[in-house]
């Protein structure tokens, strides 16, 4: 038996991983959608999507910069108690599109203006193998690799489109 768990540190406060982690066979981390197209104020500008460790160079707040990670939310969840071998991080294996970006840092950590217009099935959102046949350094996206967390971006200086998502590499 397994449960789906919030990989939002501020929300662990709501659950009792110890107790959990004794009557399941894992918890499966929700750490996923850390970043979306969604003008909140933990999205103020582009961001990546399921970050393996953070990036300093983040202008998020700081609670964002530091927490929003898969490596930070396993250490939390093994500090509060809960045993290793009961994690089980998700990672996505889709993109998440926003349109109206600058060119500036090759459209990471920019400003925008919402949801992409382009998707897999709905704007905004793309399958990976979408991803992989249509945009992975095709039609005018380049792939980037951010060294500190550990994941690629895609970004069109034609379309002023910037998707972050997850690949074999990353996961």
């Amino acid at each position: 038996m397994s449960f789906a768990s919030t990989g939002n540190r501020p929300q662990f406060k709501q659950y009792e991983f110890v107790k959990l982690a004794e009557i399941v066979d894992w918890i499966n981390i929700m750490s996923y959608d850390q970043h979306v197209p969604n003008h909140s104020e933990w999205n103020a500008v582009t961001g990546l999507n399921s970050s393996l460790y953070s990036n300093p160079n983040e202008p998020e707040p700081e609670e964002v910069v530091k927490h929003f990670n898969v490596a930070f939310i396993c250490q939390e969840m093994i500090r509060l108690g809960v045993p290793k071998a009961k994690l089980n991080a998700g990672f996505p294996f889709y993109g998440k599109g926003y349109s109206d970006v600058p060119s500036i840092n090759n459209g990471l950590f920019q400003e925008y203006k919402g949801i992409s217009n382009q998707g897999t099935w709905t704007p905004g959102i793309f399958d990976y193998w979408d991803l992989k046949a249509h945009f992975v350094n095709k039609n005018g996206f380049v792939k980037y690799w951010d060294e500190y967390a550990q994941v690629p971006w895609l970004y069109s200086k034609d379309t002023a489109t910037f998707i972050t998502y997850d690949d074999e590499k990353s996961i």
